[in-house]
């Protein structure tokens, strides 16, 4: 409505200007109305009467031209302002701040650098809340699923009964496990959708997909299994960048005491072309779950699973509504 108004105004100004001076309408009202008054022979120039019937001339009042002249340029810059300070769209765009001056047919528009700082706060401010509401929605579905009930189901009467038959102990010492899912918010991470059962830690973590054994299984779209993760220097901080997709932050940060590690890739009952997410077990005894070999056959043998399965077809159907208001939002194209 506003810029409506606007519009309007200068419509109105532009009209303004148009309009004939009323002498002018007057004089040509009286020259119709009397065409006798045509006939009389015109006064020499230079007399009395000459200077008395002398027309008005045709040209604009200086105001007129005045008012044509700043018309536009003034009802730019009222549209311009409107914009910059309406409430709605200044907490959209931060036009208030952003803007000092405006040029426009002789008005100035400049930026304004201290507009940065407020844009990256609005921004962050966005991305956090969106974080926020993603975790709600994931907590909530995973809830209403529950996917803790099916998560240590599967490592009770999956994993375990798995250790047993190939005698290895059970239960391992410090034994933990956890879902991860593709984030419906940075398409490149892995979202921890749950806490570590039974410590239940940990929950609404990312990691890259390039991140660790999750991410490699993830890559390879195959389960994976690590009797000895720092064996014969399997843990060394180069091997760890190299080979574990790590940055030297996360290799010298990274704790040592989980050595054991099984990843399961979780894939649709549905549609079993592409994994829904990955069960991650590990442990802080060495070959806890058998040696490289070992643990890699259990965890493709967890895919089947019955208690797997299980927690397969409920994380299916948590995930369906979550990815049809997904944002995905993909941080590494920066750009195209």
């Amino acid at each position: 409505m506003l810029v409506c108004a606007a519009f309007a105004v200068s419509f109105a100004l532009g009209a303004a200007a148009q309009t004939p001076n009323a002498s002018d309408v007057s004089t040509a009202a009286q020259s119709t109305a009397n065409p006798a008054a045509q006939a009389q022979p015109k006064p020499t120039e230079g007399t009395d009467a000459s200077k008395a019937r002398q027309p008005v001339s045709s040209q604009p009042a200086l105001w007129v031209q005045l008012v044509t002249g700043v018309a536009w340029p003034v009802s730019l810059l009222f549209i311009v302002l409107l914009f910059a300070f309406h409430p709605r769209l200044n907490r959209v765009l931060g036009l208030a701040k952003v803007v000092r001056k405006i040029k426009a047919a002789g008005v100035e528009m400049e930026i304004n650098a201290d507009a940065v700082d407020a844009v990256r706060a609005e921004l962050r401010a966005s991305v956090k809340e969106l974080i926020a509401k993603a975790r709600d929605e994931y907590d909530r579905m995973a809830g209403l699923m529950k996917i803790s009930n099916h998560l240590e189901n599967a490592l009770s009467n999956g994993l375990l009964p798995a250790l047993q038959k190939r005698g290895i102990a059970i239960p391992p010492k410090n034994m933990r496990g956890t879902v991860h899912v593709r984030d419906i918010v940075f398409t490149e991470y892995l979202y921890q959708l749950i806490g570590y059962s039974p410590t239940r830690d940990g929950a609404g973590r990312r990691f890259p997909q390039r991140y660790g054994i999750i991410g490699r299984s993830w890559r390879l779209d195959r389960s994976l299994g690590e009797g000895d993760a720092f064996a014969a220097g399997k843990g060394d901080e180069e091997t760890l960048v190299e080979e574990w997709g790590m940055t030297r932050d996360d290799a010298r940060s990274r704790g040592r005491s989980r050595r054991a590690y099984l990843s399961v890739v979780l894939r649709g009952v549905v549609d079993d072309k592409f994994p829904n997410g990955i069960l991650y077990v590990d442990s802080t005894v060495p070959d806890a779950f058998g040696d490289d070999k070992t643990a890699t056959e259990i965890a493709v043998e967890l895919e089947e699973c019955e208690s797997v399965m299980a927690l397969r077809k409920a994380l299916e159907k948590m995930l369906a509504p979550l990815r049809l208001a997904a944002p995905n939002l993909e941080v590494t194209q920066l750009s195209e």
